[in-house]
């Protein structure tokens, strides 16, 4: 990670064995290793740290823990079960409270404690830099959907910016046939059932979305895709599609809850997701549907049209059964979120009429609609693997409170 700093805090007598092994796995994530022993961190002076991973190895004096405290960068700490680092590290929280920080703990100091740390402080870096650009104005946002943007800035770190509908149609007629794009999205489907016609509109919308994005440094965009349909005759489905694939995540709605899940999502997942409308809940199960879903999720896919659409293309996508995902819902508050840990029960598009790409997410919670009903959960972003530890460490150190649905099988 890039202007990633470790700090060691060491005690008088720590064993030196034990600081080689803790050094070894400290320099595995980052070459700027500094061992404090004195009154000062050098660390949170130096302008080449933007955050700083802190390793405590004891004791640490009054003065250290209040230089910790106005160190004003993103820091993870991280403790073990010797030389009384657990009790400095739950000292080191009281002394930062309310900064952007999160602990981790593993009594043996296992590597794997260093990467999720380091993934933790990965994310805040992401985020820092994220610009969700909303196409259209602030005032075509649903108001229940709607969060603070200062806030939205102040506590995740992301910014939302306008741009006017008209830079996309200018940019879709200026557009040129996509060719060699064209040859792979239809060289990679099993079934095509759409015009060639229709699939060339709907990825000149792709080219002309990837450059504004471009243009304007964004990570991630909201589209409106009923006026996409109306005042440009395509969709936004299979755009939405590849562009989470490049790195720039895509709502095919003007839907900023669902679009900042995706990013803090793509923060920690460290890739794309799948972002479903929740369409059925049964028992500890549900439904998310959608008429798209990045290619490099798919075991395979079809071209359709989208559901009740006479134009555009949609895709129907098989996502892999048996699968470990994390689901992310973001309330518009920012006051609490919600992480599911699951897996995928089926990825292939059984109910005829919902979305095209389908996934069920199964979890062993018999409360999942209690959950989602209280938390007005419209929509989750689905990523494969377990990544429920660094989103709710994540999340706290941002000052939410965290509501989890585990899954002792993923």
């Amino acid at each position: 990670m890039k202007g990633l700093c470790a700090v060691m805090l060491l005690q008088p007598g720590v064993d030196k064995r034990f600081v080689k092994h803790a050094e070894e796995i400290l320099r595995t994530v980052t070459d700027r290793l500094e061992l404090v022993q004195g009154a000062e961190i050098e660390s949170c002076r130096s302008n080449e740290c933007s955050a700083i991973l802190v390793l405590f190895m004891g004791l640490a004096s009054e003065s250290l823990l209040k230089l910790l405290g106005s160190c004003g960068k993103p820091m993870a700490f991280v403790g073990h079960s010797r030389y009384s680092s657990l009790s400095t590290l739950l000292q080191a929280l009281r002394a930062t409270l309310g900064k952007m920080i999160a602990a981790f703990y593993s009594a043996d100091l296992d590597p794997g404690v260093v990467d999720r740390a380091v993934r933790y402080l990965s994310a805040v870096s992401y985020l820092r830099g994220y610009r969700l650009g909303v196409l259209g104005e602030e005032a075509d946002v649903p108001p229940w959907l709607m969060p603070d943007r200062h806030r939205v800035e102040q506590v995740l770190g992301v910014e939302l910016f306008e741009i006017p509908f008209e830079e996309l149609v200018e940019e879709y007629a200026a557009s040129s046939q996509p060719t060699k794009i064209l040859e792979r999205v239809v060289g990679g489907a099993t079934t095509v059932g759409v015009d060639q016609r229709s699939l060339e509109a709907a990825l000149r919308l792709y080219t002309a979305l990837l450059a504004i994005a471009r243009r304007y440094e964004l990570r991630g965009i909201l589209v409106p895709c009923r006026r996409v349909m109306e005042d440009i005759g395509t969709s936004a489905c299979i755009a939405a599609a590849l562009m989470n694939d490049v790195g720039v995540d895509v709502e095919c709605e003007l839907d900023p809850v669902a679009g900042l899940s995706m990013a803090v999502m793509r923060a920690v997942a460290q890739g794309p997701s799948f972002v479903g409308r929740v369409s059925h809940v049964h028992g500890g199960r549900v439904i998310l549907s959608r008429c798209s879903a990045p290619l490099s999720m798919c075991s395979g896919y079809a071209i359709r049209r989208p559901l009740g659409a006479e134009l555009g293309a949609a895709l129907s996508a098989d996502l892999v059964p048996g699968r470990s995902v994390t689901a992310l819902f973001l309330e518009p508050e920012l006051r609490r979120g919600l992480v599911i840990r699951g897996y995928v029960l089926s990825g292939r598009p059984e109910v005829p009429y919902l979305c095209r790409s389908q996934l069920t997410l199964a979890t062993e919670s018999a409360e999942l609609y209690r959950v989602l009903e209280e938390l007005r959960v419209h929509k989750l972003a689905v990523a494969f693997g377990n990544h429920a530890p660094v989103l709710s460490q994540l999340l706290r150190a941002l000052g939410m409170e965290v509501i989890e649905v585990p899954n002792h099988r993923s």
